[in-house]
């Protein structure tokens, strides 16, 4: 069975199937939650609120308090009804979100980061480095 699940503050709505994880759901809809483990439930990065809905959830890393206010972690969550999740300001950003802004004026704030005006959107990379001489 196909349900709905919405995701906000993004406004962006996706069919899902019953038993789908809810993590792969958000990136088929192009919602970035940050997962530095990879999905394996033991960094607590993939943290968001269920605000309406049924879902199955392990509780892993997350704290008690955490979870008494609905909140979960997407890795270890599978939908099961129509769901509407809030995704966390601090779940989509971990310098790895990238959202858009009309006007752009990129600056080069240090090694490996670049910045665009209203701190709206930026990105973070290693910079290159040598593992051999040149001859």
């Amino acid at each position: 069975m196909a349900y709905t699940v919405k995701f906000q503050p993004d406004n962006v709505s996706i069919e899902a199937d019953e038993g789908e994880n809810l993590l792969a759901a958000a990136a088929k809809a192009g919602v970035y939650i940050h997962a530095f483990c990879g999905g394996d439930g033991v960094c607590g990065k993939c943290k968001v609120n269920i605000d309406s809905g049924k879902v199955s959830a392990e509780k892993a890393t997350l704290k008690q308090d955490d979870w008494d206010q609905g909140f979960r972690l997407a890795c270890k969550t599978t939908i099961r009804d129509d769901l509407q999740v809030t995704v966390p300001e601090m779940t989509k950003a971990d310098g790895k979100a990238l959202k858009t802004q009309t006007q752009e004026h990129p600056f080069h704030l240090g090694p490996g980061l670049l910045g665009i005006s209203g701190g709206a959107q930026w990105a973070r990379w290693d910079p290159p480095r040598w593992t051999q001489a040149l001859t």
